[in-house]
Order: C-alpha cells, then structure tokens, then sequence
C-alpha cells in the first residue's frame, strides 16, 4: 500500500526485488494476482492492475499492480466515528462481495477492518471495497486465466499456505484454527465478526494488554474453543448495546461454530435495512485505539 496523503491510498500491491526474493514469495504474488484477474469489472472488490517489471532504485523489481480505491479503511473510520447508516452499507457491500468470491470458488481468509476500504458519500450510500487478497485461495481448482507456464511455476503448494493456519487472529474462523477444511463458509464467520464490531465498536475477541506473544496465543485459543456459549455471550453483549433485535440475530446466524449452519443472508439484508434510514434512528459508533498500535491481534499471520 502507498500512502499518497492523508485521504487516499493507492493499492499498488507486491512491489519485490528480484534479486533476493524467495522463489515462494514470488509465486504467492502471482497466484494473488491470477485470483483478482477472476473479479475483474466485479463491485465491491479491489481490481486487479498490470503486473511488470521495473527499474526500483537501481534494481529489477516485480510489480503486482491493482487498482486505486479513494476514501479511509474502515479501521480508521471507527477511529474518527462512522454513521450507522455507513457501518449498516459497508457490511451489505462486503456480503455482496463474498458472494461474488463464492461464486467463483474463492476464500478470502483475511476479512478485517483494516481490509476494507470505504469512500464515502452521502450516509448509507458509499462504497466499501474488499482489498489484499495475499492470503486468498481457490478452492475448486487452479487460476482460471493463468498461462501454462504461471500455472507450472504455481505448482508449489506453498503459494496457497494450504493446510496451514493463515489469517489475522482476532479475525479467523474456528475451523482455521483446529485445522479443517476452508471454505466459503469461512469468509461467513468472519464477515460476522466484521459485523459485531462496526455495529457495537468493540472487536469480538479484544486485544490482551502489553504483551503481543501472549495476545497472539490467546486469540487463537479463545477461537480453537469458540462454541455456541461464546456466540450468546456475543448476542447479548449486541443487546446490551441496543442493537436492533433482528440485526444482532443476523449477525448471530453468521456466527456459529459449525461451518454448515452459517447463513450471511439474512444479515446483508438487515445491513441493507439498516443503511437506508428507514425507521430507525442513526447514531455514531466509535472504537477505542488500542494499547499497543499494531498488535499480533491485528496484523495477518501464516503458522
């Protein structure tokens, strides 16, 4: 990502020098960008831009390039305050988006805050955009646009972390963790957890203060034990906050340790519901910084 000021941020993606990079990394950068070249002209999610080789300070650098998305990432827009009508679009949007990705047998793996980009407009009627798609996967076979000679080159297993936990811990799926199968059911789970927290402002599963090793183990084992008594204590808290009945079963439905009883229906439609104005009154939600800037909790691992 390239900082361009303080209100756009241009997605230019892998930017790797040739000379030092592992061969793994290299493959990785490719099969991120095989993917994107499937959702092209789709809404909602980054677009993929031209992949070449250029003069980097001196050195032959691969470049992955993808597309410009104006606005803030949702994690700095709870930061600053973000209508209910906006959170209400933005989760409508990123239903919109998964389903596309579901479509085309893809996983995201790292749905979060800071993955999100949102250009607003008037409240309820912005965009969000799904971006970084380093940890995405395909799961019903190879790229489907890639040349022979990128899918030979793609053989490696390692460009798809298969197998392994990879993700951002407070944002990953029960099964991620235990070491099941990822499907899209997966993206459901944490399009859930995106949900409770734009809604009440608060992460599902909060950072622990002061020490990142101890964080990072804590998160992973309060989701390797996530059960239906966890995902109550989520509903309840969504109550005490207020949140609309229906919206916080919605957001529930999504929630449920066992993969096939997800369902995001019912949320993208109470999301949408909830950005148009209709009934219900608007009120600012905000998150508070963390302790620690960029905690283990929040930044995308591969174990």
């Amino acid at each position: 990502m390239l900082l361009l000021d303080d209100n756009r941020i241009a997605a230019n993606g892998h930017i790797m020098d040739l000379g030092s990079v592992r061969a793994n990394k290299l493959r990785r950068a490719l099969y991120e960008s095989e993917i994107m070249k499937e959702l092209k002209s789709e809404p909602h999610v980054i677009q993929p831009g031209e992949n070449r080789y250029v003069n980097f300070a001196g050195t032959l650098t691969f470049v992955t390039g993808m597309g410009y998305v104006p606005g803030k990432t949702v994690h700095d827009y709870l930061l600053d305050g973000l209508d209910s009508r906006d959170a209400g679009k933005i989760i409508a949007d990123m239903g919109q988006a998964l389903k596309t990705l579901e479509k085309r047998g893809i996983v995201h793996r790292d749905v979060k805050p800071k993955n999100v980009m949102y250009t607003p407009f008037e409240p309820g009627r912005g965009n969000a955009t799904l971006i970084d798609f380093g940890l995405a996967i395909k799961t019903n076979g190879p790229p489907n646009y890639a040349s022979d000679e990128v899918l030979e080159f793609l053989m490696d297993d390692s460009s798809d972390y298969r197998g392994k936990v990879a993700g951002t811990p407070g944002y990953l799926a029960p099964e991620e963790v235990r070491g099941d199968p990822v499907t899209e059911k997966t993206d459901t789970f944490t399009l859930g957890l995106l949900a409770y927290e734009l809604f009440t402002g608060e992460p599902a599963f909060r950072p622990f203060p002061f020490d990142g090793e101890i964080n990072l183990f804590d998160n992973l084992y309060k989701l390797a034990t996530f059960d239906n008594k966890r995902r109550k204590q989520l509903l309840d808290t969504m109550f005490e906050k207020d949140i609309p009945l229906d919206l916080g079963k919605a957001v529930d439905m999504t929630l449920y340790s066992q993969p096939e009883m997800r369902v995001s229906g019912p949320l993208i439609a109470e999301a949408r519901y909830l950005a148009s104005g209709e009934d219900r009154p608007s009120y600012e939600i905000r998150s508070e910084p963390t302790i620690i800037p960029e905690l283990p909790s929040e930044s995308s691992i591969i174990l």
